[in-house]
């Protein structure tokens, strides 16, 4: 069962990944931060653009993200972002 559970986690954590790039429309990083390699530990993180919420799988692959995209994500709170609030 543990198994399955770091699976899902790791296509999560890819899937957000993969939004993210598909939002900046670019795979290439927009600043000169290091692009990292992050553990897939699933320890969600709700970060914002001021405009949209989104769920990182961890604090590491919401950094990552920020190399890709103009209008940087901050953390909002710890675990996955709450719907209509």
């Amino acid at each position: 069962m543990k198994i399955y559970i770091l699976i899902l986690a790791s296509l999560l954590s890819a899937k957000a990944d993969l939004a993210i790039l598909q939002r900046a429309g670019t795979e290439k990083p927009v600043s000169s931060c290091k692009v990292k390699i992050c553990q897939t530990i699933w320890l969600p993180v709700c970060g914002t653009d001021g405009k949209n919420n989104i769920t990182f799988g961890n604090q590491c692959a919401m950094d990552k993200a920020n190399c890709f995209v103009e209008t940087k994500y901050t953390l909002l709170n710890d675990g996955i972002c709450k719907r209509g609030g």
